[in-house]
């Protein structure tokens, strides 16, 4: 556990990076319904290309966690391995406009 500001819970677990946070109330439902909305298929395409730019042998990409902060991708080489890519915003988010707008921009 940690501090606490206007929606956010600052913690962080062991698999993320230092600078990832964990959304609560109003965020939360913010990066969980833009978790949904990235992984159909329309942007599947798009996912690929992102996660592509830090790893350019991945081939397959799903969101397996949007934060204030940035996304976190399950992504897949083309032998089918698994590469996690955490893709960090400029800045972090502090309401549900501000996450809309970091993930058009990325």
């Amino acid at each position: 556990a940690g501090k606490s500001a206007r929606f956010l819970t600052y913690v962080q677990a062991a698999d993320e990076p230092d600078w990832w946070l964990r959304a609560s109330g109003e965020m939360l439902v913010a990066c969980n319904d833009a978790k949904d909305v990235l992984n159909t298929q329309d942007f599947q395409a798009d996912l690929v290309s992102l996660a592509a730019r830090l790893d350019p042998a991945i081939v397959a990409a799903r969101v397996d966690a949007v934060g204030p902060a940035g996304l976190a991708v399950a992504a897949a080489d083309d032998a089918g391995d698994r590469r996690d890519v955490h893709l960090r915003f400029p800045e972090v988010c502090v309401d549900p406009a501000d996450l809309r707008r970091a993930i058009l921009q990325a």
